[in-house]
Order: C-alpha cells, then structure tokens, then sequence
C-alpha cells in the first residue's frame, strides 16, 4: 500500500493505518536514529518521537505522496534535538550487542560493519545523515536535499567529503564490499517483509 494511501486512511480515523504505517517505518527509522545518536535508548526515544510528531502534524503535510521525506525530515531533526548537548562522536557499544535480535541482525554480523559503523559515528551529523540516508535507506539526492531542507549541491558535497573521509581510514575495496552488501541485505529484508 502506498504512503499517500496509508495516509488517507489515517485521516479517515482508520486505526490500523498507524499500525501499517508504523511497520512500513519503524525498522528503518530506528536503524537511522541509532546510527545518527550511536545510543539505543535515545533511537527509541526519536523514534517514538517523531511518529507521535507526524501523526500529530499530519493535518499540515500538503501532499501525502512526500511523506517519507517530511517523516525523515522530523526523524533527523528529532535525532539532532537530542544529540545537541552531547559530543558528535560517542563511543558505540558493540553494534552487535545493542540491538534486539530482528531481521536487523542480518545488517551487523560482520566485524567489518562494526567498523564502518565507528567510523561513520565519527563523522560530523550532517556528513552522518547524509551517509545514513543515501546508503541506508536508499534516498536519492534529490530526496535527502528534500529531507534535510539543503541544495542538492550541498547533499553532493556532503557525500563526497563523507566518503573521502571514509576511504581514507577504511581501505576502498572493504568499503565498496561493505556498501554492496548493506544494499543486499536492505532488498533480502525488503522482500522478506512482503512475503
């Protein structure tokens, strides 16, 4: 079902439409939150977060088609609000360890993630979220520029100097490796989830 279709439905006071919205969601918006905070509880926290804020808020989204980036654009900001105070880069746990056994296990079993995952948490917020949508969640750059209320030259920028920053610590194969296999991973789950 599609976004704009959920939406309606939601609006109609349909209550199992938060629930299709919330599973469509909730796996991606935790693992973007978790990576951007680098601390479980406050992922849940900005998750919990921002579908009370959009489903609040939802009356002032003008057109339900761009849903997912008005839904990313509070999740980040959300993630960004509780983040404020602290240091941008905090030591993780284990990725491994901090995350409930779910169809998100497939994404940390290799130590090779563990280290792609410090490395991203060391990366300012803005070049963080950049990484997070366009490799995690498969956003367009068009579509991050829209999420993160930026140019698109500047979502450009940011991924350029992301990557470089990368490569310059994690070597280039074991990246493109490591970049192959979340894209794998992320479609296997996908389908799993249809099915």
């Amino acid at each position: 079902m599609e976004d704009y279709e959920i939406i309606e439905r939601i609006k109609n006071g349909e209550s199992y439409a938060i629930d299709q919205l919330y599973n469509k969601y909730s796996t991606s918006a935790f693992r973007t939150a978790y990576i951007i905070t680098a601390d479980k509880f406050i992922a849940e926290d900005v998750v919990q977060e921002t579908f009370i804020q959009s489903l609040k808020s939802l009356n002032s989204l003008k057109n339900a088609k761009s849903f997912k980036y008005w839904f990313y654009k509070i999740l980040t900001r959300t993630a960004y609000k509780h983040i404020k105070n602290k240091r941008n880069y905090v030591l993780i746990d284990k990725i491994n360890d901090s995350i409930e056994p779910s169809a998100n296990d497939k994404y940390f079993q290799d130590n090779k993630y563990d280290k792609l995952y410090e490395e991203i948490n060391k990366l300012n917020i803005k070049l963080k979220t950049t990484i997070i949508l366009f490799y995690f969640n498969e956003m367009s750059i068009k579509e991050i520029a829209k999420t993160m209320g930026c140019f698109e030259g500047t979502v450009k920028s940011r991924l350029y100097t992301a990557k470089k920053k990368l490569k310059q610590v994690i070597n280039e194969e074991d990246f493109i490796w490591l970049i192959i296999q979340i894209k794998q991973l992320r479609k296997l789950y996908i389908t799993n989830q249809r099915t």
